[in-house]
């Protein structure tokens, strides 16, 4: 007997309950961020500039989020492989990709790492190989992106940049290096042998032996950059698109910022995205994006508009495809294992 229209929607309701219930959350937060901010930038002032906005933009947010999607998939096959890891099928990989920026959407930033995490575990690397590798891909993405910042930063500084507060850009300048000379003396020969030699002393011990490896492997990366140009092209890539979504976005609203500090307002914003915040980080990434703009001399009212138009391309346009992929993971977990991983004798 078919199952009537009413009773398949409240099952598949059910069985999506979790997903939905943070979905609408997170509308309620974006909603009450929109709010907050709307008042102090002015309601009339953000309904003239709705009015006037340039829709025309809105397909280069598309192509914007389509080569993040690209980059992103480049860069994680790529490190996946890196000393005998699993060579993953660029189809399989977009599946991956999918599913974890669903797993984004749903939950936080840890749970799309889990999602990266799983896949490599079931090609058959074990779990300290799964870890350092995933850990090692999202390094290597912050890599490239503070390392540009820090030198833009430093353009500003020394006055061949445009005007931006100063706040946005010691923090750019002081740290990134910091953390470079920091990772450099972290992964000396002697420190690494002495923590891999170590690897069964405790968990505590354990763990950060395996997070000097994921730096060890981002070092081999950006030390031989001819030799992975998948993985740092693709990282590169990856913010490349996000950027150009979020510029798109403030474009629509008739801003004209200068690619110096369109670059330190996004990836000052961006920083708060590394907390696990739920649902996607949203209310809070829009805030912060959107007063780290400001920082750069755009107005709050456009600042915020353009925000939201980027994070409905970034965030909500992905949602639903990315539940889908996360529902069809079970095809993916029984492809899988097939895939060639010379680190665990398979070819």
């Amino acid at each position: 007997m078919t199952t009537s229209l009413p009773r398949r929607i409240a099952r598949w309701a059910r069985q999506h309950r979790r997903p939905l219930l943070i979905g609408l959350t997170g509308a309620v937060l974006a909603v009450g961020t929109a709010t907050l901010i709307g008042r102090a930038a002015g309601y009339a002032h953000l309904l003239d500039s709705l009015r006037a906005a340039d829709l025309h933009w809105l397909p280069v947010c598309v192509a914007g989020q389509i080569l993040a999607y690209l980059g992103y998939i480049l860069a994680y096959r790529a490190t996946a492989r890196v000393n005998g890891g699993p060579r993953l099928p660029f189809a399989l990989t977009t599946w991956i990709v999918g599913a974890s920026f669903g797993a984004y959407a749903v939950a936080n930033a840890i749970g799309a790492l889990g999602v990266d995490y799983w896949a490599l575990r079931r090609t058959g690397a074990e779990h300290h190989a799964a870890f350092t590798r995933i850990i090692a891909f999202k390094t290597l993405e912050w890599a490239v992106l503070s390392s540009v910042v820090a030198i833009l930063a430093a353009l500003v500084l020394a006055g061949t940049g445009p005007e931006v507060k100063t706040e946005v850009v010691l923090g750019w300048v002081i740290i990134v290096p910091v953390c470079f000379v920091a990772a450099r003396w972290v992964t000396s020969r002697q420190r690494v042998e002495r923590m891999t030699r170590s690897s069964g002393v405790g968990r505590a011990r354990r763990l950060v032996s395996d997070t000097i490896s994921s730096v060890v492997i981002v070092r081999q990366i950006l030390g031989s950059p001819r030799g992975h140009v998948e993985a740092v092209g693709g990282a590169a890539i990856y913010w490349f698109g996000d950027i150009l979504t979020l510029w798109a976005g403030l474009r629509a609203f008739d801003v004209h910022l200068e690619p110096i500090a369109l670059v330190l307002g996004y990836a000052t914003g961006y920083v708060v995205t590394m907390l696990p915040l739920p649902a996607g980080g949203v209310g809070g990434v829009d805030a912060a994006m959107t007063y780290a703009l400001t920082l750069v001399g755009v107005p709050l009212g456009q600042a915020l508009l353009g925000v939201f138009v980027y994070r409905f391309f970034t965030f909500w346009l992905p949602f639903l495809p990315g539940l889908v992929a996360g529902a069809t993971l079970p095809a993916a977990y029984v492809r899988l294992p097939e895939v060639p991983h010379p680190a665990a004798g398979r070819t």
